[in-house]
Formats: C-alpha cells, structure tokens, sequence
C-alpha cells in the first residue's frame, strides 16, 4: 500500500492528526430533517413539561444569538450510536435509518440503543475510564472489575447504590469484591482517595488543601479536604494468611487533624463532613472492648461496628455536591462539555454555563433514584442533544434582536444584583450562629472532662458515705440488740437474786451484769453518735453530689445539640445554596452580556476589516457551542476510535462471533436455569468481547489516551501509528468478509464509493466523492489494494476521528 499511499498522505495525514476534513460530504453541513423536528415536539398542552423539554427551554431562551438547526439524520444515527454504544453503527443500519420515514424514529433508535447489549459494553468501558482512569490492576482483575460493572449495569443498578458499593466494600464478600478495587487499587491510603472521591464522586479537585487553603480558588478549604479524609483515614490494606487475599481494614478509632503550611492555623480534631455538605456531628459510641465485630490482631483485621468508610457510602446520595457532579458529568458524556468544565472544577469561581438548568438536572437525578438510562435518555431527546455543529451563517443574525437582548440583559443584572446583598447578609448570619454554637460546644466540651471527673468523684464519696451509713446502722443494730439481751438478762437475774439473796454468786452474778450493761449502754450511745455522723457525711456527699450533677447537666444542657448543630449547619447550607445560585445566574448574565456585546462588535468589525471579522466570528462559534447553540465537535475515545475503526474495516463482527461461540461453551451458561440463559448468554458475550478486545485497543488508548477528561491534543505520533502502523494495515487485508473484501467484489463506481462512505463514515458519499473513488481506482490493476488505501484515508481523516 505503501507506493500509493503519498498521493493521500498529504490529506489524510492532516486527517490523522484533527486538522482537516476529506471529502464535500461533511456530515455538519446538513439541515434539520422533518423526522428530525418531529422527535422532540414541544410542550404538549395539559401535561407536565418532560425533562427534555425544560432542557431544551431554559437553554434557547438563555440562547444570545443564532442557533444551529438539528444535525442531519446521518449525523443522529452516528453521533446516538457512539455515545450510546461506544461504535459506529453498521453500513445496513444507517441506510435502514435514512430510509425509514417513521416521524418518532429518533426517540425509537434512542429506545433501542439504551436496551441493547452494547450500551452495557460502552457504559462499563466508560465508567472503567471515569473511575479508574486505566490504571493497571493489582488487587482485582480488570476482568472482574469489568464483569462487576456489566453485571451491575444490567440490573439497571442506580449509579448511587453502585458507587455506594465502591466505597463501602472490603473485598471479603464474594460478589462485591471487586467493588473494593477502588479503594483497593489506589492501596487505601487516604490521601489519594480522599483527592479520587472528591474529584470523581464530588466534582472537586481538592489536592491543594491537603496542606493549605487553595490559592486560587475561595472557596476550597482545608477543612473541606480533612472533612473528607476523617472518613477513610481509619482504613488500611490487610493481607489475609489463609486465602493471601488482600482486603480492607478499618480501625475503630484515629481523627483527622491539619495545620495550614502558610500560617499554622488549624484543628486539632476535624469532624468527618463532605465538602459543601452535613458534618458527622455525633457518632455511635461503644464500651472500652467492644468497638469491633472482629478485633485486629496479627492474623485478624480489624471490622469495627461503626466504620466512618460505610458512613461516607450511606451518605452520598442525599449529598446536593454528589447529584451536581453526577449530572455535569453525564451531561458531558453525550453533550461532549460539561455545564461546569472543568468537570472536577466546581466552584464559586467557575459557574455553571446554566446554572439553573443544572440545578434542574441534579434534582431530577436524585428524585429519579439515580437511574441511569432514563436520565440519558431525555438528554439524547433534547434538540439539544441534536443540534447541527455547523455554525450559522453571519447573515442570519438578527442584530436588532441582539441588541433589545442586551439591554433586557442589562436590566436583568440591575434587577438582581441588589438581592445579592441581603442574601449574604442571611448567609453571614446563618454561618455565624452555626460557627457559635460549635465554638460553644468545643468550649463546652473541654469543660465535661473535668465536671464529669469530679461527678464520678463524688459519685464515690457519696457511695463510701452510703457504706459507711450502712455499717453504722448494722453496728447500732447488733448494740442494740446485745443491749437488749443484756436488759433481759438482768430482769431474770434480778428476780433469781430477790428469791436467793443468800446466794452470793447470784448477787456477783447481778453485779458484773450490770457494769457490762454499762459498758454496753456506753457502745449503744457511741453507735449512735457514729450513725448520726455518718447519716450527716452521707447528707453532705449526697449534697456533693447533686452539686457536681448539677453542674454537668447545666453545661451538657448549655451545650448545642448534635440535632442543633445539624439544624444550624441546614440552615447554612441552605444560605449558601441561595447565594451561590443567585452568583451563578448573575455570572451567567454578565457571560451573556459580554456574549451580546461581542456579536454587536462583530458588526461594526465586518464592516470596517472583514479578515479579523472572520477571525471574530470563530471565537463567537466557540462560544455558541459552550451556550448549547452548536454542538461541538468531539474527538473520539481511544476505546471509540479503534471499536468504530474495527466496525468500520469488518473487524467488530468477527470479534463478536468469536466472543459469542466462547459464550455458548461457558460452564456458567451451561449450568444456568433456562429461563435466565438468554440474559446470561448476553452479558457473557459482551464480557468476553470486553476481554478479547483489551489487548487490541491498548495500542490506541497509548496514542489516543491520557488522563480522563483531557482535552484532545492531536500528536505527530498519533498520524505515525495510523500512517506506518501494522494495526490498520492488518484490518485494511482483503479477508474473508471484511470491508475491503467485500467491497472489492463491487463493479459500480458509484455503489463502491456508497458502500465505503456507509461503512467508514456512517453516510452516502457526495457526487464529488463518487467521482474522487472513481478516479482514484480508474485503471488500477490492484484493486483491493486501491480500495484498503482509500478507506485508510476515510480513518485517517478528521470526519472519522471525530463526534459531530
């Protein structure tokens, strides 16, 4: 191939590298269909606006400007297919669309895409880049962490609960193992999940206040980043003996604490809180000994009875941050930017493009339970979602209507701009009573040490005065007692002497009874005296007592409640809510100001120098595309890049046969009941064409990949790999029923260039590439070696490399 491949190089390199386009065809050039308008009617009267269409609303009527129309049919079928299952759908399938005249066929292929197999694929591909972002496996295999995701995503498992699971679990239950490679595989050390969860659970980058406020964003906070960190601080790897699995451990006790590296100040102890959200004001307590469910040893880890990890799980979903960044982030996955963008930047300083619309989007997450495909569902139905990329033309601006749109701006801003202020003022206060009362409880709090030691202290006196009352009373008893024999004695002696007065022994008998009567009289008395002292040390223990009671219930009851702080802390939070969305739709204002006023200055520059109006007008495009007005280009995944390269070349269907017949022999199937071996067989395939294809897009997730989330830079390395790489020169060999053997066998020019054009760029070619196949082939005595270079040129070029 290589002799004729420099007649393409030029183009198709450049293609390679996101530069340029191939072809008149381009896909962006189309106009909005009938079927097209039809699958996203307006609000129909009587019922409840449908999420899609309080999209489509609250973006069009913050529009400044033109909007693009809706994307053609073929751009839809291309565009639905990738974003739902990750691959350009088959030639047959996009002619079966085009053909179709069906008026809701848009919303029929969505329906079809979200229930299909290949959604499990792409979206547990999608969520191994978001969460993982292709790290490589230690204490669980990709396999089945893989297999985990799939298998969740096929239960239709809301994202909240699966993310739950990521948090919560240890490794040891079976089927939730790998679950825990999340924390597992960043080897629990808790500062790099602290950092993970706040980016990808929470939407922000908190690594900077692990020493320090960030310097660059205001509201980013030390306390923010140690909140978080007192929830998985408490968790460590552990390495069972017997099984040599490695698992999670958690100790029952530790607290976080920070001191700023700038000026030293700081907590001594930081309660567990999400950022933005509710602290952990009261955790349950134990008796000393009976904090674990299994105590940690040398061959046991430890398994406390309140884990601080599983406490951060149970709380996400209520967590306003957690459905916020949920949202932005799905909407970046089919919208291609997020409302905040960054999407690990959310804060003050970087509102939202529709902060309201946002707010709507977080909201109907949570109310839906965090379902996943209902929520994407009425993105792909949003005109939106369908919007052309193709930026309208200077000329179908209204410029009158741009200008009454930036002085109604104007008013808006002055309109709203004073509530601002009462509106912090209530946050000021609302924050001001919760700080209060937390430094009234620390300050409280380190007077229960010592009132609660002098109550135990008195509790013990008042005990010993009690034992000491006790003997006293049993003393005076048993005196008076031995008195009282001694009194009966001697009446009997008495009378027996009165009878025998002759009797000396008697008469010295009476005698000594009644001096150690005497004597007994004289204990009786001092027994009672002792009694009476203790009966008053008692009294005044007692009094001790109830004094140092007294004193602690007095500051316990001072002391703000853990209900009372949750009550304050609400109210806060619900102040600053208020004011941050009353900052984000004023911030939108002035963007939508400065948009109005840039589209005015256009004008005036058109007519003055047309070239740095055109240079103008490019950077107006830029931002109709982050308004929502156009949708934007999107550079395709490694992992979409090589599965629609693979379709595209007829390398996908063989995979798929293949993954399908090592299915069918799986012992697991085999063994299913039969009314579940069809489902089975369905994840089955798509795990072992998730296994099958690893090694197959690693080469493209090492040119193509990064980071998740980075922005696509194109590489000279990238246009090497598809100029001189042996991957695509090994699909493009005419085999059995690949695309070059297939369309190899075709005569006529024109269904030849059809055939390619479905098959690589998901559309019919245009008469000028009718012509180009035809010329380019004419005369080839070669001529699957002229096919495979022409559609090596398709893949190389920008339409193929990326979404539009």
């Amino acid at each position: 191939m290589a002799w004729h491949r420099a007649q393409l190089w030029a183009l198709a390199a450049l293609g390679a590298l996101g530069l340029v386009g191939l072809g008149s065809g381009a896909p962006c050039w189309a106009q909005e269909s009938p079927a097209a308008a039809s699958a996203v009617s307006p609000h129909t009267a009587g019922r409840a606006a449908a999420l899609h269409e309080q999209i489509d609303a609250l973006i069009e009527s913050a529009a400044v400007g033109p909007l693009a129309g809706l994307c053609s049919d073929a751009d839809f079928v291309r565009r639905a297919y990738l974003d739902l299952t990750g691959v350009i759908p088959t030639a047959d399938r996009v002619e079966a669309f085009l053909a179709d005249r069906a008026p809701g066929k848009r919303q029929a292929l969505i329906d079809q895409l979200l229930a299909s197999d290949d959604f499990l694929r792409h979206m547990t591909q999608t969520l191994d880049v978001w969460l993982m972002e292709r790290k490589p496996e230690k204490a669980v295999k990709q396999a089945e962490w893989e297999a985990y995701l799939l298998r969740s995503l096929a239960e239709d498992k809301p994202l909240d609960k699966l993310l739950q699971e990521l948090l919560a679990s240890d490794g040891s239950d079976g089927s939730l193992r790998p679950a825990a490679r999340f924390v597992l595989d960043r080897d629990a050390e808790p500062n790099l999940v602290t950092r993970d969860v706040g980016r990808l659970l929470l939407g922000m980058d908190l690594q900077c206040c692990q020493c320090h406020d960030h310097p660059l964003i205001d509201d980013y906070h030390q306390e923010d980043y140690y909140g978080l960190y007192a929830f998985v601080m408490r968790t460590s790897l552990f390495t069972d003996a017997k099984s040599k699995q490695v698992l999670l451990a958690e100790k029952a006790d530790g607290e976080a604490s920070f001191k700023s590296v700038f000026d030293g100040s700081g907590r001594e102890r930081v309660v567990p809180r999400l950022p933005k959200g509710a602290a952990v004001w009261e955790e349950p307590t134990f008796p000393a000994g009976e904090e674990y469910l299994q105590k940690p040893d040398k061959t046991s880890r430890g398994v406390p009875k309140y884990s601080r990890r599983t406490e951060l799980a149970r709380r996400l979903p209520a967590s306003r941050v957690f459905a916020r960044n949920l949202a932005n982030r799905l909407w970046a996955l089919v919208m291609g930017r997020g409302l905040v963008h960054p999407v690990d930047y959310h804060s003050a300083g970087n509102p939202p493009t529709h902060p309201a619309l946002l707010t709507l989007l977080a909201d109907e997450l949570m109310q839906g339970g965090y379902a996943l495909k209902p929520f994407l569902r009425e993105l792909l139905l949003t005109r939106t979602y369908q919007r052309a990329c193709d930026a309208p033309r200077p000329e179908t601006i209204n410029f009158a209507d741009v200008a009454a749109r930036l002085a109604e701006l104007k008013r808006q801003v002055a309109e709203q701009q004073p509530s601002l202020g009462p509106l912090k003022e209530r946050l000021a206060a609302a924050k001001s009573a919760l700080t209060t009362a937390q430094m009234q409880r620390a300050e409280l709090a380190a007077q229960l040490p010592k009132l609660q030691a002098a109550l135990a202290e008195a509790s013990k006196q008042r005990d010993a005065a009690v034992a000491q009352r006790q003997t006293a009373e049993a003393a005076l008893q048993k005196t008076r007692q031995k008195a009282d024999l001694l009194a009966q004695a001697a009446t009997t002696l008495s009378t027996a002497a009165s009878q025998l007065p002759e009797d000396k022994t008697v008469a010295e008998l009476g005698e000594k009874l009644a001096a150690h009567s005497s004597q007994v009289a004289s204990q009786l008395q001092a027994a009672e005296k002792t009694l009476h002292q203790a009966q008053q040390a008692e009294t005044e223990a007692a009094q001790q007592h109830a004094q140092a009671e007294a004193a602690l219930r007095q500051v316990q009851d001072a002391m703000p409640s853990a209900a009372r702080l949750a009550e304050l802390e609400a109210a806060w939070l619900d102040q600053e809510r208020a004011v941050a969305e009353a900052q984000f739709e004023l911030a939108a204002l002035r963007g939508r100001i400065e948009l109005a006023q840039a589209i005015l200055d256009y004008r005036e520059l058109a007519a003055s120098d047309p070239e740095k109006a055109a240079s103008r007008y490019a950077t107006l495009v830029d931002r109709w595309t982050v308004a929502g007005q156009v949708a934007p280009l999107r550079p395709l995944t490694p992992e979409q890049l090589a599965a629609s390269a693979m379709q595209a070349t007829g390398v996908w269907s063989a995979e798929l046969a293949a993954a399908q017949a090592k299915a069918e022999k799986s012992p697991a199937l085999a063994s299913a009941p039969e009314d579940q071996r069809d489902r089975l067989k369905r994840q089955l395939v798509q795990q072992e064409l998730l296994s099958q294809l690893r090694g197959k897009l690693s080469e493209f997730v090492r040119q193509y990949g990064g980071e998740s989330g980075q922005e696509f830079q194109a590489t000279v390395n990238q246009a090497l790999f598809f100029g001189n790489g042996g991957v695509i020169d090994g699909w493009l060999k005419p085999a059995g029923e690949n695309l070059v053997a297939r369309l190899a066998k075709i005569d006529q020019d024109a269904q030849l260039a059809h055939a390619m054009y479905y098959a690589v760029l998901s559309r019919p070619a245009s008469a000028e590439e009718v012509q180009q196949v035809a010329t380019y082939g004419q005369g080839r005595q070669d001529k699957p070696q002229a096919i495979a270079e022409m559609v090596w040129a398709l893949l190389a070029s920008t339409e193929f490399r990326f979404n539009h």
